[in-house]
């Protein structure tokens, strides 16, 4: 059984500026995963051991919504929207794996 329930299939995104990009993913977590849950997505997770294969990847932050038991997002920054795109189809098989380990 997985960790959390994906929210949105695809990311939502953000060009903040010419010089970077914010890919936002929404989770719904169990109570009861949300230690691991953290661990994996968190900022020094799984997740983002993967994408710092990237020299574009400039970090990742995990939010927990305070009036919502088990929403989180994670913030995903990157330089560029191609830059993050590229990554995704390169490491397709990866990135998939976390989304299949995450969904219920």
């Amino acid at each position: 059984m997985g960790l959390a329930r994906v929210q949105a299939c695809d990311s939502v995104a953000v060009n903040t500026d010419k010089s970077h990009y914010l890919a936002v993913w929404e989770f719904q977590v169990r109570l009861e995963a949300q230690p691991q849950f953290d661990a994996i997505y968190g900022p020094e997770g799984d997740w983002s051991h993967l994408f710092r294969q990237s020299p574009d990847y400039r970090g990742t932050q995990l939010f927990r919504d305070i009036e919502r038991a088990g929403r989180c997002l994670t913030f995903d920054r990157w330089t560029s929207r191609d830059a993050f795109h590229q990554f995704k189809k390169d490491h397709q098989a990866d990135h998939d794996a976390f989304d299949n380990d995450a969904n219920l």
